[in-house]
């Protein structure tokens, strides 16, 4: 009161230090509820970041190891299939393209060497039925003429049981001969000798295909 008027209020608060911790401490609990939240959001967004941009990075390299791994099951298919990727430019430096490049590398030199085995094997398929083509026929032919000097002996003229002994002995040279070729290839693909090309002689050829059909002839005749 003043001069008979009011001119104020006064207040008295009872524990008014009391109030101002509780307050204090709210604040502070707000504080850290905003950080700790605000830190988990952080580190949330920070992990999927993460993982997204590790996912990115190492995605050739699981693509990369997923190939090799095929490669103990599907075998030539897989390696043949990644023979066919691109190799990387030149100059290419990210480790991991370089990897891809050298399994790449890898891959079409094993299937090179595939091919050029199985190209191989095919030439050594059809070399052994060749020979056995070539061993047959003289093997026939001298077994024909010895059938013929045993149970025609008797009606063959003694001029005719020599001509046929020799057409047999020629048969089995050639037999001898086929063998020794054979066993001089094998030397051949151990480097052992080397070929030696040589001059043949044509109407000698001609003459030998002839006796391999002769008995052949004659007995067509007599039919």
């Amino acid at each position: 009161m003043r001069n008979g008027a009011i001119c104020g209020y006064l207040y008295v608060i009872l524990q008014g230090a009391n109030y101002h911790l509780l307050a204090q401490k709210a604040q502070l609990d707000t504080f850290l509820y905003t950080s700790i939240w605000s830190s988990l959001l952080v580190v949330l967004f920070g992990l999927t970041a993460g993982a997204v941009a590790f996912s990115l990075v190492t995605r050739p390299v699981r693509q990369l190891t997923q190939r090799v791994r095929k490669l103990s099951s599907k075998e030539m298919a897989e390696i043949q299939s990644m023979a066919k990727l691109p190799l990387p430019p030149p100059g290419e430096k990210d480790e991991v393209s370089l990897l891809q490049g050298a399994f790449v590398s890898m891959a079409r030199h094993i299937a090179f060497q595939w091919e050029k085995l199985a190209y191989q094997d095919q030439l050594r398929r059809e070399f052994v039925a060749n020979i056995s083509h070539d061993l047959r026929t003289p093997l026939t032919t001298l077994h024909g003429y010895l059938e013929t000097l045993l149970y025609k002996s008797h009606s063959l003229k003694a001029e005719q049981g020599q001509h046929y002994l020799h057409i047999a002995l020629s048969q089995s040279q050639k037999v001898s001969t086929l063998a020794q070729q054979l066993f001089e290839l094998a030397q051949l693909e151990y480097g052992v000798i080397k070929p030696n090309c040589e001059v043949f002689s044509l109407p000698e050829l001609t003459y030998d295909v002839l006796q391999k059909f002769e008995l052949m002839i004659d007995a067509k005749k007599f039919v």
